[in-house]
């Protein structure tokens, strides 16, 4: 679990850099209108679907269970636990491409390298060791994997010399890990990210791996390459939705990782469609479309 912590919450900002829809030609507030109903919005749907799912699954209703849940999802961040636990991602992502619509529309190469650098070494030196509401004190380290993400889309033709690099990278660390020599440490949503530079260029090199063993696998045929592709383009509302049947597996008393890895997946592919049409619903009611654009 350790390891997974290496990399799978970096991947997430990095997958979102990468994939990032250009839209920064827009005005602001078209931008920002755009980023509220595919981010906030289905926040608080899931969120609010996720809370009284769960008191559905257990067969109770705890109205002080839901008002401690509600308020933790308005408080974010830290404070989101248990069946909500992943929620805290949704708004560093929210300010994160808000702040990186700025960043973009800044023309000297020069100037966004130094802004890249203040943003990690605050993190390290500041907020890393300070608690805000919706995990704020984490955004300058998301935009530092963000914009990572997007490079790697912009040299993507440079994808063989840079894997290289990253295999280089991970035996040297591996190595050094080996020996106890050095360790990683990664936690972003309690904001704990070290050893310095380490804290980036592993979970990168790792990302970029992954990356690109996913190109070569898109490649081959006889692979379940709907279900791959259904699951990297979902990839969000897994990790939203993981937590809900984790944690009543939980209380139903079924620990064994492997039997919970099976019945999560399960189940998150049978609640799919229902959680994206009753968000689609909600969403019309309040006349706004185009949300998961």
């Amino acid at each position: 679990m350790k390891y997974l912590f290496w990399f799978h919450v970096p991947l997430f900002f990095i997958i979102s850099g990468f994939l990032n829809k250009r839209g920064y030609e827009q005005k602001f507030t078209d931008f920002f209108r755009k980023k509220i109903i595919s981010l906030w919005i289905p926040y608080y749907v899931y969120g609010i679907l996720c809370i009284l799912l769960f008191q559905v699954l257990v067969w109770e209703f705890d109205a002080s269970f839901i008002c401690k849940e509600l308020l933790k999802l308005i408080y974010s961040g830290t404070k989101v636990t248990g069946i909500i636990g992943a929620f805290w991602f949704i708004p560093v992502l929210f300010f994160t491409e808000i702040i990186f619509y700025f960043y973009q529309k800044i023309n000297k190469k020069a100037i966004k390298i130094a802004f890249l650098f203040t943003c990690y070494f605050t993190f390290q030196l500041v907020f890393q060791y300070i608690t805000l509401p919706m995990d704020i004190n984490v955004i300058p380290i998301a935009i530092v994997f963000f914009s990572i993400g997007v490079y790697m889309k912009e040299n993507w033709q440079r994808r063989v010399i840079i894997s290289k690099l990253a295999i280089v990278i991970l035996l040297v660390f591996m190595f050094f890990f080996h020996l106890k020599l050095v360790d990683l440490n990664i936690d972003l949503k309690n904001a704990v990210a070290s050893p310095l530079i380490i804290n980036i260029i592993v979970p990168v090199a790792i990302c970029q791996l992954i990356f690109v063993i996913s190109i070569f696998l898109e490649k081959k045929k006889g692979l379940p390459l709907n279900m791959l592709a259904f699951f990297g383009k979902e990839s969000l509302y897994f990790m939203l939705t993981h937590n809900l049947i984790i944690n009543f597996l939980e209380v139903k008393g079924v620990h064994s990782w492997y039997i919970v890895f099976i019945i999560t997946i399960i189940v998150s592919l049978l609640l799919y469609y229902p959680i994206i049409l009753i968000t689609q619903y909600i969403i019309k009611i309040i006349n706004v479309s185009n949300w998961r654009s």
